[in-house]
């Protein structure tokens, strides 16, 4: 649900630009490197293709440095364990490089600066405040046992219905049996 909400906060904010620089390239950006740090190199791959396809559904950019930024989040996951700015400069480096074969026009580089504002936020904002506010809204929890108590709670409680229903459809056919 998070997920969902936070590209369509990239699909609104597409829409602004401010002398070529694009809010949803830089909130993009941004995203596709706290999932990168919560999740690794699975969350930052899975998050950068999901806000390319969206940045490229609403024509915000050039869509051919774009594409890399599902390589560029995976990259960025798998630096992330030695920190923030070096997960930001190779989110940043990863998606020049690759495209460099194709060769760079304005608009890339437009694309560039946006990834690189987008990285500077991310290596300046306080991403554990935002990872604990993420796991409360969308229901994780760290500790193993408090989501094992819970899932044992909601097995008990389906297996506790089942067993009404199945008692509920014995007493039905025994009525049935004796008219």
């Amino acid at each position: 649900v998070l997920a969902a909400l936070c590209f369509m906060i990239i699909s609104v904010s597409s829409s602004f630009s401010f002398f070529g620089i694009n809010i949803g390239e830089i909130l993009a950006a941004l995203i596709v490197l706290i999932y990168a740090r919560n999740y690794r190199f699975a969350g930052g791959g899975t998050a950068g293709v999901l806000a390319a396809f969206t940045l490229m559904l609403n024509g915000s950019s050039d869509a051919g440095c774009i594409v890399f930024m599902g390589l560029a989040g995976t990259v960025a996951g798998t630096f992330v364990n030695f920190g923030r700015p070096a997960a930001a400069s190779s989110y940043v480096i990863t998606a020049v490089l690759s495209s460099v074969p194709s060769g760079i026009d304005r608009e890339q580089i437009l694309s560039y600066i946006c990834m690189a504002v987008g990285a500077l936020i991310f290596c300046f904002i306080p991403v554990e405040k935002i990872h604990n506010e993420q796991k409360r809204i969308s229901g994780s929890y760290d500790d193993g046992s408090e989501m094992t108590r819970m899932i044992s709670f909601r097995m008990k409680q389906a297996a506790d219905a089942l067993e009404d229903i199945a008692s509920s459809v014995i007493r039905l056919l025994e009525q049935e049996k004796d008219p």
